[in-house]
């Protein structure tokens, strides 16, 4: 479970690190789903402090991708459901 990945980086504006391309980025955060299913299914099995630090790799990688929003240097820009769907 304890796999360490290496990606080339940048640094944002606020000095943040951010990996270089868009694939790896999906790469972390699919370790972070898979992080979240190893524990889902044996959270009963692990003991407190690993289970503790399992958790708070997850609040820090969340806290990283909120960072990362907040500094627009990872956007929402939801689609358009299409011409029909005007404002009011």
């Amino acid at each position: 479970m304890n796999e360490n990945l290496e990606f080339k980086t940048i640094t944002n504006k606020k000095g943040c690190p951010i990996p270089r391309y868009l694939k790896d980025f999906k790469k972390l955060v699919e370790k972070d789903r898979e992080l979240v299913e190893y524990l889902y299914v044996n959270y009963e099995s692990l003991a407190s402090e690993d289970l503790g630090a399992y958790l708070g790799q997850l609040e820090q990688s969340f806290t990283w991708i909120l960072d990362l929003i907040e500094s627009k240097d990872l956007l929402y820009k939801p689609k358009s459901i299409g011409s029909h769907a005007k404002r009011k």
